[in-house]
């Protein structure tokens, strides 16, 4: 399930640690032992040396966007077991590339008309180009209402994007780099995979080597969570891996016959719902049976199939 509030860390998101944690390391690093080198991380105007476009990204030289900046690459961990490790690593690669290429041109025509301008510090751009998969394959389901507006699963990591892409100018500029990039992912993701997927033997080599050094242990128990909200989640969590295994295994179909009397059948609403999204009616009807005919669980069962 693509929720925020998983409790299971970093388990699979090996790729997504590595990020997080040099991002991380490196801000406080420089901003105590080492603040000395800051220079070689600011891209501060056009007479900055020219790796500065490179090093500057790899921190956050501003406590204000560390915090949401972290949080947020937290979260895009869900991603990476998503996609899988390989197609992550593309992904991060081709983010990073064109996020540059586009940064690079936006502050070199800024500069040319105004002049003295920096770019800012921090994988602003990486961070928002996630943004574009988050919108389009995560469900919004709504679970209550403040003063008329609805509040989803997503809004939380909405105002984290807010208050990164709000801090200044350039974090704007970044940010709009950063939705155009991972537009053109969504667009052409294929193609991008075929041509900066990492090959095969580097990716055996880090399995081998690197992986068992870096993962995480899986959750050791279930229903930890400290509030109901969260054992709730926990279980639907639980709920969802069982159904996308049954899906995947071919046993839907026996499922649906099989299980007709003890689950309640689909309602004509949820059936139309699903479908106007796009879903074959019966993937719907077999989804829905799944999940015991909620609407939400059986978008997600659905969406593992895209």
């Amino acid at each position: 399930m693509f929720s925020p509030h998983s409790h299971s860390g970093f388990h699979q998101a090996t790729v997504s640690k590595c990020l997080l944690a040099t991002v991380v390391v490196s801000t406080i690093l420089l901003s105590l032992p080492l603040h000395a080198y800051r220079n070689y991380f600011i891209n501060a105007s056009k007479a900055s040396p020219a790796y500065t476009y490179v090093t500057s990204k790899l921190v956050f030289l501003d406590t204000k966007d560390l915090i949401p900046g972290a949080l947020l690459l937290y979260y895009f961990r869900i991603f990476e077991r998503r996609y899988g490790q390989r197609k992550f690593c593309a992904f991060l690669l081709f983010s990073l590339a064109c996020g540059l290429a586009l940064e690079a041109l936006v502050f070199s025509l800024l500069q040319a008309w105004v002049g003295g301008l920096g770019s800012p510090c921090g994988p602003v751009a990486l961070v928002f180009s996630l943004f574009v998969p988050f919108y389009v394959e995560v469900p919004r389901v709504e679970f209550a209402h403040i003063l008329g507006v609805p509040v989803t699963g997503k809004s939380f990591v909405y105002l984290l994007g807010l208050q990164l892409g709000s801090s200044g100018w350039g974090a704007a500029l970044l940010a709009a780099c950063g939705l155009a990039t991972g537009a053109a992912w969504q667009r052409w993701s294929g193609a991008i995979f075929r041509c900066l997927a990492p090959p095969k033997p580097v990716c055996r080599f880090a399995a081998c080597w690197l992986d068992p050094l870096l993962r995480s242990s899986p959750p050791a128990g279930r229903h930890t969570g400290a509030t109901l909200e969260l054992q709730r989640q926990e279980q639907m969590e639980h709920w969802e891996q069982q159904m996308r295994s049954r899906w995947m295994t071919g046993g839907a179909a026996s499922s649906a016959a099989g299980d007709n009397a003890m689950s309640p059948d689909p309602t004509e609403e949820h059936i139309t719902r699903l479908t106007d999204m796009g879903f074959p009616r019966q993937s719907v009807v077999q989804a829905l049976r799944l999940s015991n005919n909620n609407l939400p669980m059986a978008m997600n069962v659905l969406l593992q199939e895209v």
